[in-house]
């Protein structure tokens, strides 16, 4: 609590600073206080056919590979598309710790989806059902015995031409991938 009162108040002086002073420091200052952008590279879908993925380590908060019955574990997510709809999987790995996930993973789950083109954009709300939830390991962490969940997720939303091969980037949750310029795909 303690922590969140001083960001905060630092974060209103360097804001007060800025905007009395106009010094040129504050437009870095700005730029190093927005969320980091950790979009790939990738072949726009609808462009290419091929579909989006993304790969990465599960987050199990303190397990380890000697803790586990089974490693490593992968969270992965794939994004296809056509003109009429963009559909998406996902598989995280979970403890049964969290109130919403692991054994209480949800039935039904809501996720914004945010399709570029150039400098406008336009929000898509996907709404995913649960395919699958199953344990799948035991991890013994500080004598405890923590199980490890997979659970699937699908869904689709209309298209309605809003992801486009001049789209320039998709972000879907914390994910995010841009796209090559039309120009530059036909050319190679």
């Amino acid at each position: 609590m303690q922590t969140k009162n001083i960001t905060a108040s630092l974060t209103s002086l360097v804001v007060a600073s800025c905007t009395l002073a106009a010094l040129p420091s504050c437009a870095l200052m700005r730029q190093m206080m927005k969320p980091a952008d950790h979009s790939v590279a990738a072949p726009n879908p609808i462009a290419s056919n091929q579909p989006l993925f993304h790969t990465a380590s599960s987050y199990l908060s303190l397990a380890q590979e000697k803790d586990c019955t089974v490693w490593p574990f992968e969270d992965r997510t794939t994004i296809t598309a056509t003109a009429g709809n963009i559909c998406v999987t996902t598989k995280t790995n979970q403890t049964d710790e969290s109130i919403a996930a692991g054994a209480n993973a949800p039935s039904t789950m809501k996720e914004y989806m945010y399709v570029y083109n150039g400098a406008e954009s336009a929000q898509l709300i996907v709404n995913l059902s649960r395919t699958s939830n199953q344990k799948i390991a035991q991890c013994v962490v500080h004598n405890k015995r923590v199980n490890i969940w997979t659970t699937e997720y699908q869904g689709c939303v209309e298209n309605k031409q809003v992801l486009t091969a001049q789209s320039t980037k998709l972000a879907f949750g914390k994910l995010g991938w841009n796209f090559a310029a039309p120009e530059a795909t036909a050319a190679k």
